[in-house]
Formats: C-alpha cells, structure tokens, sequence
C-alpha cells in the first residue's frame, strides 16, 4: 500500500495576521490588551485614585480618598513636629540643666 503524503496547506496571510493578533493581545483583543496599560497610566495622576475608578471600583478609590487625609495631614505636620520635638529637646534639657545647679 503506497504512503501518501498528505501535506497541510500553507498558511493564508489572513491567518498567519489572525495569529500574530491573538499572540500580541494575549487572546483579549486590543481593547483587553491595552485596558490595563491605559489603566495604570492614568493612575500616576496622584490623589485621585483614577485608576480604581477605570476599572469601576468606586469603592475602593473612595476608601483610598479618604485614607490618604490622614497621611496627607502626616506628611504636612511632620516637618513642623519633628523641628518642635528638637528645639522642646533642647528646652526640656536646659531647664533641666538649670533645675539641677538651681538647688
């Protein structure tokens, strides 16, 4: 019995684009494929959480809105603290100081 040698057909062009589609956007499509790209460019625009709101997660961009006032109010009152915290330092040291040779 003679081997015939069955040869698949080559590629279309159609096809081979088809493949190279479905291998770039990972199954997706375009929108699948650059949703998160678009996503996490628009999150770099700080203190609005835009990125959450994308991806209809209003909630959690609330949550994150209203987390962020605290550590908003940190950052601002940290400066004027931490210089307060040595200059009371010094103060509570002098006086100290000054209590001890006083008696």
């Amino acid at each position: 019995m003679p081997r015939s040698e069955h040869r698949p057909a080559p590629p279309s062009r159609r096809n081979v684009l088809a493949v190279i589609y479905h291998q770039l956007t990972a199954g997706v499509g375009a929108w699948g494929a650059f949703k998160p790209l678009l996503a996490a460019i628009i999150a770099i625009i700080p203190f609005f959480y835009l990125g959450q709101h994308f991806n209809r997660q209003h909630k959690k961009a609330r949550d994150w809105t209203l987390f962020q006032i605290p550590l908003l109010l940190t950052l601002i009152l940290f400066p004027p603290l931490y210089v307060w915290s040595i200059f009371d330092a010094y103060q509570t040291a002098v006086l100290n100081i000054s209590e001890k040779h006083a008696r």
